[in-house]
């Protein structure tokens, strides 16, 4: 493979990451979403005072799946006051520091280029966001799987995130920070053999679409990057463009991103995108809608019974459910959610347990209700 040079004189950098679902890998549950990471220049106590509220607030755009909400005035008291919310904290990269809530830090700490990380409390957060009626991103979340490509006179061509630390660093700090779970490629003979060289964009798109198929992949997103400063990808004026691209044209999302730096632009790329694929998942807390009525079969015993329930009450856009009639082994079952149904209805066709039941003609078989699902046994999926 090429390794790709980050100082190519007018060279176009293309980023490609995909994101994409599938039955086998179609989400993960992300556990970290009341955890900030903030750089500080040292451990003082006036520095760590101002990384809480930028804390806080990353975490809040975790949990809504957007920036915009960092507008909102009701929120700019509660950023000003991110220790009521803070559990604990501590230092990573200098001097150890307490990471116990309250404790200040050791006057003597080195000075450094450190990492203060924060944990807030769930509970009041969570209260926070319904309270003001704020969007709501569910933790389980579709993967991401990133692909880099780069533009050369050779062609469009696969860059191993594993030999290009700066960008493989960039990317990965930057999916973290808004809660999208992700993987690396392999980069291996099989992926290196799916896309060679191509000078025209639509045929290497084309192979990256297929070799993206082994990965489980449905979405992907293009980040095209060109260098518009003093020769250097990491000086000078960068922009660059993205496009989220799906199954259909109605899925086709897209922006356009100028910046410093090509770490500055890769974070601007993927907040931009990550702002309006969130925006579909979400529901608002508090705003409870009709019954969305369900039918769920294979329901043959008590222990499954036991289980299907229980995956209702978990699930976090469930407010309340009602039994209505168990006949057979089909459960019919009234739910009352905080979101579109759909939001639902993603969350409920995204687990191992559940498949959505459809004729030949994609509509539902249950007649007048609407959603009908059946229960898979430990190896039937």
């Amino acid at each position: 493979m090429t390794q790709f040079n980050l100082k190519l004189c007018k060279a176009f950098v293309v980023l490609l990451l995909v994101v994409g679902w599938h039955d086998r890998a179609v989400a993960a549950t992300v556990s970290d979403l009341y955890v900030a990471s903030i750089p500080v220049k040292d451990q003082s106590e006036a520095l760590r005072k101002r990384a809480l509220g930028q804390g806080l607030s990353e975490v809040l755009v975790k949990l809504t799946g957007s920036r915009t909400v960092l507008a909102n005035p009701a929120l700019r008291d509660t950023i000003s006051r991110a220790q009521d919310y803070m559990l604990e904290y501590g230092y990573v990269g200098g001097t150890p520091v307490s990471d116990q809530a309250g404790v200040a830090a050791d006057s003597t700490a080195a000075v450094g280029s450190d990492i203060l990380e924060i944990r807030f409390a769930a509970a009041p957060i969570d209260a926070l966001l319904r309270q003001f009626g704020l969007p709501i991103w569910p933790a389980d979340r579709p993967a991401v799987l990133v692909w880099l490509v780069a533009s050369t006179a050779h062609g469009f061509q696969l860059v191993d995130l594993n030999e290009n630390m700066m960008l493989a660093a960039s990317t990965e700090a930057a999916l973290k920070r808004r809660g999208l779970p992700f993987e690396i490629p392999l980069y291996d003979l099989q992926d290196q053999m799916a896309v060679v060289p191509q000078q025209d964009w639509a045929l290497a798109e084309e192979q990256l679409s297929q070799a993206s198929q082994r990965y489980g992949v449905g979405r992907w997103l293009v980040l095209q990057i060109a260098d518009m400063g003093t020769g250097q990808v990491d000086g000078g004026q960068v922009r660059g463009s993205w496009i989220l691209s799906g199954e259909s044209i109605a899925d086709r999302l897209s922006g356009n991103v100028s910046a410093t730096s090509l770490p500055e632009l890769v974070n601007s790329s993927i907040d931009q995108a990550v702002d309006q694929f969130a925006a579909p998942l979400t529901y608002r807390a508090g705003q409870l809608g009709e019954a969305i009525h369900l039918v769920v079969g294979n329901v043959d015993s008590f222990r499954v019974f036991t289980a299907v329930t229980a995956l209702f009450d978990g699930l976090e856009v469930v407010d309340s459910t009602r039994i209505v009639s168990v006949e057979g082994d089909q459960l019919y079952i009234d739910v009352i959610a905080e979101s579109d149904p759909e939001i639902l209805i993603r969350a409920l066709e995204k687990n191992p347990q559940m498949a959505r039941v459809v004729d030949v003609a994609g509509s539902d078989v249950s007649g007048q209700t609407p959603y009908q699902f059946q229960w898979l046994s430990v190896g039937q999926r």
